[in-house]
């Protein structure tokens, strides 16, 4: 997206896309003169690949596929035509229907998968990451972050209640948060249990509530607060968050509807209430309107 600042890697395996599209085109009888003409810009000395082509004759050979450039036979719906050298590298592997099948799933089954996106610089995971705390509070907040494996770190240690997680990087959506310290322990358990194959984010409660029942996990004395801010991506030059929409958590845990005199369910836009009341993870919810057009 045009105004990033998270950048993406070119697909290293970009050529075997732009083969597959031949290969199909070719499947649904597309001339075969375009791959041809790719392999020559591609090749500038196809000389050295001599070896190769004599191979991919001996293997269409082997397939029962007529001799390079050979005429097809007149019933074969395919207009004679020389052929030129890069479509004779080419043709006796992947363009007879009985080459195609073979060689299209070993390249599907060989070729890796595209990469992720490239973790931006720490600087600018943390520019962005406390964007989602108070003004006040974004100098000393502590911040934690990726490096360039992905793994979870901590980018800058803070002198203040406050711990701001950054974006992770490889997926399309832009969310960052800042938390309480005293939510730490319960918010570094999710990770774990999320790591560990627990997808659910139900299930992962749970087991955090269980625990913090038989007090294995510590939770928040006093009501701790969770700033999530979301976005569109980040705008190069300024670092401001694009399209921002920030909502409130206010973890109160085991606090109920009674205690707290709050709803089970918003009653307008934007008011607060009540989320898994009586449990170790109950929590106040704010969600202003969304900005009009946003």
């Amino acid at each position: 997206m045009p105004g990033m600042v998270r950048t993406h890697i070119p697909d290293p395996k970009w050529l075997f896309w732009i083969v597959l599209g031949f290969f199909l085109a070719d499947c649904v009888g597309s001339p075969r003169v375009a791959i041809g003409a790719f392999f020559r810009k591609m090749c500038s000395s196809a000389e050295q690949f001599y070896p190769r082509a004599k191979l991919g004759a001996q293997r269409g050979s082997e397939l029962g596929q007529p001799p390079l450039g050979r005429e097809p036979a007149v019933d074969s719906g395919v207009p004679p035509r020389n052929l030129t050298f890069p479509e004779r590298l080419v043709s006796p592997l992947f363009f007879h229907a009985r080459g195609f099948g073979p060689t299209l799933l070993l390249v599907l089954f060989v070729t890796p998968a595209p990469t992720h996106s490239q973790t931006p610089p720490p600087q600018q995971q943390i520019d962005a990451a406390i964007q989602a705390s108070p003004v006040e509070q974004r100098a000393g907040a502590t911040v934690l972050g990726y490096d360039e494996t992905g793994s979870l770190v901590t980018l800058r240690e803070g002198d203040n209640e406050l711990i701001c997680l950054a974006d992770p990087p490889g997926d399309a959506r832009f969310s960052v948060a800042c938390y309480h310290r005293s939510l730490g322990a319960y918010m570094a358990r999710g990770r774990e249990l999320s790591a560990a194959g627990i997808t659910d984010g139900m299930e992962r409660n749970r087991l955090r509530w269980k625990e913090a029942e038989e007090g294995s996990l510590t939770m928040p004395k006093d009501p701790a607060t969770l700033y999530v801010l979301s976005g569109s991506g980040v705008e190069e030059g300024s670092g401001a968050v694009l399209d921002p929409y920030l909502r409130f958590v206010v973890y109160v845990p085991w606090a109920t509807l009674e205690s707290t005199g709050l709803p089970a369910q918003p009653m307008g836009p934007g008011s607060p209430w009540l989320m898994f009341p009586g449990t170790a993870g109950a929590q106040i919810m704010i969600s202003p309107p969304p900005k009009e057009g946003g």
